[in-house]
């Protein structure tokens, strides 16, 4: 029924104008069922569509779409009725579109001390944030931390690489990892990040998670992911056991060129490798390799694809002909 949809909570949300306590009910509300989740999406489709600029406002448009939304949403709740809801509603969007024009999703860092952790290629970690969260940095990554959160915010940023985040909740500081132009918001839950400069990819393995760009914000819940650029967002289904495989030391090849499986072998090992023949960087490998040593996962794939390899202290030289 309508009046179980928290709407004026959803548009104080929309327009980053609802206090912690406002998101915690909110996010508790979307995570009852699927269904909740799909009448916010619904709800934050209208808003992005139609209310990110003040100058594109239009009372009788909004009250048009938002009613047409609304009656979709619950055709129990006769029209009257909704359309005074509406109404209500757009002396609060008035003022909520210009709230959302003028902040910015991508504020500063709060200064204070700040350090930055990173892992060379060939080497991961982990370690415990001043709240008593725990982040797994994976190899060739590197974060950014303050030594200490403030009372009021918990903030980071992943420079690059792929990071997994066990959260521990706190409703009064959200957790922000800022991805370049991209945000993700939690209260308390898991999740992995990888970060390639141009494209954030947030995979959930528990709780609520909030993804968001400068045009966009959505929610993604456990086995579900996001890929997020400046322009775009893509919802999907999340591979858990593929994604999160590095946690487990196990190094998946998934029908990849050559050419790619060496690039994860050079992140992996902290090695390089070079082809004396480029014909051979095309030839197709598949494979998963839990707590192998560099020369085990070598020696498995000469043997597919019959090549042959040379290991010199950090650099590796591969020759073969080819496949076709």
């Amino acid at each position: 029924m309508e009046e179980n949809i928290p709407i004026n909570l959803i548009v104080r949300y929309l327009s980053n104008e609802a206090s912690s306590d406002e998101q915690v009910q909110l996010f508790d509300w979307i995570s009852l069922n699927a269904e909740n989740q799909k009448r916010f999406n619904e709800f934050c489709e209208v808003w992005h569509k139609n209310y990110t600029h003040p100058e594109d406002f239009n009372e009788q448009q909004a009250l048009h779409v938002l009613n047409t939304k609304i009656d979709k949403l619950s055709s129990v709740v006769e029209r009257k009725t909704n359309w005074l809801k509406v109404a209500s509603i757009v002396a609060v969007l008035t003022l909520a579109t210009l709230s959302l024009y003028v902040f910015n999703l991508k504020s500063d860092l709060p200064e204070i001390a700040y350090i930055v952790k990173q892992n060379p290629p060939g080497q991961k970690s982990h370690f415990q944030l001043s709240d008593g969260s725990v982040v797994y940095l994976n190899a060739g990554s590197s974060i950014r931390l303050p030594e200490k959160f403030s009372n009021q915010t918990r903030e980071v940023e992943l420079i690059k690489g792929e990071a997994f985040f066990d959260i521990k909740r706190d409703s009064l500081r959200p957790f922000i990892i800022h991805t370049g132009v991209v945000q993700t918001k939690v209260l308390g839950t898991s999740f992995n990040v990888r970060y390639d400069k141009t494209t954030t990819e947030v995979a959930v393995k528990s709780g609520l998670v909030q993804v968001s760009n400068s045009q966009k914000k959505e929610l993604i819940t456990v086995n579900e992911k996001i890929t997020v650029s400046e322009n775009s967002i893509l919802r999907g289904q999340a591979d858990l056991e593929s994604i999160l495989a590095w946690r487990n030391s196990t190094l998946i090849l998934d029908n990849l060129s050559l050419a790619d499986a060496a690039a994860k072998m050079e992140m992996w090992y902290g090695v390089k490798v070079s082809f004396a023949n480029s014909a051979t960087q095309q030839c197709k490998i598949s494979g998963k390799y839990k707590n192998q040593s560099l020369e085990n996962v070598l020696e498995a794939i000469a043997f597919a694809i019959e090549i042959e390899y040379e290991i010199k202290n950090k650099e590796v030289k591969i020759t073969g002909k080819g496949c076709q």
